[in-house]
């Protein structure tokens, strides 16, 4: 399994954050990370993240069977380029 967790390296996954561990750092479980059964995913995030939200984050390291991820920048509709009202 850890084999598993080192081969998304440098994949994008969708987080739902669980708790905010202080300092930046949150913790949380990617999508095909089932709750109390496989491993979670520790997010950096420069912005506050709540829990319960979900974001998308790059995975940057595994530790065994956790993810190690930074969050990814999130981007309103109204400011994408090209979006006229």
């Amino acid at each position: 399994m850890a084999q598993r967790a080192a081969d998304r390296v440098g994949d994008t996954v969708e987080v739902l954050i669980d708790e905010d561990l202080g300092g930046q750092i949150y913790e949380g479980r990617a999508a095909h990370q089932a709750p109390e059964v496989d491993g979670v995913t520790t997010v950096s995030s420069l912005t506050p993240l709540a829990a319960g939200s979900m974001i998308s984050a790059k995975v940057v390291a595994s530790q065994g069977v956790d993810l190690v991820a930074d969050a990814l920048p999130t981007v309103s509709p109204a400011s994408r380029p090209g979006r006229t009202r």
